[in-house]
């Protein structure tokens, strides 16, 4: 079976990653930045790399392209993350390799990658092909993550250094609240219909009685900058058996992310609503007056 190198911010993403590789018939091989080995040495990987003397994945890619290139590897995939679109982009101008973004899926096909993408804010599926050493970034929450009975994968040490001119001046972390949705059996999310703190407040405790977890479009993570992360074509997929939508428009940037949904409930003043249209129910009303009727029922 042939390798590929994985990287990923998170042991989740990399265990996303590990199961997308099987589907190319083959290993994953774990990309590690210091003290990311242990995570990621229990996500269904094959190996972690390990890389010692840099403090960025833009420092590691001359190196990690021709280590690849050099292990006979058949391509690299990433997490669909800033810094993991960075990675592929780096290592694809590296190895001289074909690159696609935000696979949905993919498989085995002619000796190479069969890549399926969405197009025209999901009104279309493009499949497209790679052959040889190839790179991808794939989509968050498309792939089941792969668990081996919590076994750890050998870690194996590569030392790179940092490739001069880099210096870093300052990191901070980013600091997440809250749980990760694309697990959750149930998700509310909120749009911009929602206009105050007591509308987040509100939609907090509608999730609570519902125990669901709590999401929210790209106009709530970038311009509102209330929750962490934002559901839609490029943003996050989730699955959940049910997904209630409040003050949420439905346009299809956005309902795309939610279409695996088993149940979808939408709630909303505006009756002609586009997310009525992608709903299995409906609520036509004021979420202020709707979720504390809501909240009221689930605890009697």
């Amino acid at each position: 079976m042939s390798q590929v190198l994985v990287y990923g911010e998170t042991a989740q993403q990399v265990a996303e990653l590990a199961a997308a590789a099987r589907s190319v018939d083959a290993d994953a091989v774990a990309v590690a930045l210091p003290g990311d080995a242990d995570d990621a040495s229990k996500t269904g990987v094959q190996k972690v790399l390990a890389l010692e003397g840099v403090d960025t994945v833009e420092q590691a890619a001359e190196a990690l392209a021709r280590y690849a290139l050099e292990g006979g590897f058949a391509g690299l995939m990433a997490a669909n993350s800033v810094r993991g679109q960075t990675l592929a982009a780096l290592v694809a101008g590296y190895a001289d390799a074909p690159m696609d973004t935000d696979a949905t899926k993919l498989s085995a096909k002619d000796g190479g990658w069969s890549i399926e993408r969405l197009l025209f804010g999901g009104a279309a599926v493009r499949e497209e092909r790679m052959g040889g050493f190839a790179v991808a970034t794939v989509c968050p929450g498309v792939f089941d993550a792969l668990s081996e009975n919590g076994a750890s994968a050998p870690v194996e040490a590569l030392a790179i250094g940092s490739p001069a001119g880099w210096r870093i001046v300052d990191e901070k972390p980013i600091e997440r609240t809250g749980d990760d949705i694309t697990k959750a059996d149930r998700v509310l999310g909120i749009g911009m219909g929602f206009k105050s703190d007591d509308d987040l407040t509100l939609a907090r405790r509608l999730a609570e009685a519902l125990g669901a977890g709590l999401g929210g479009t790209r106009g709530i993570v970038e311009e509102r900058h209330w929750l962490d992360d934002y559901i839609g074509i490029s943003g996050l997929s989730i699955h959940p058996d049910l997904y209630v939508a409040a003050g949420i428009s439905g346009s299809v940037q956005h309902t795309v992310g939610v279409r695996d949904a088993k149940v979808v409930v939408a709630i909303n003043a505006d009756k002609d609503a586009a997310m009525f249209k992608a709903a299995d129910y409906g609520i036509v009303g004021d979420f202020r007056e709707v979720a504390p009727l809501l909240i009221d029922a689930l605890a009697s």
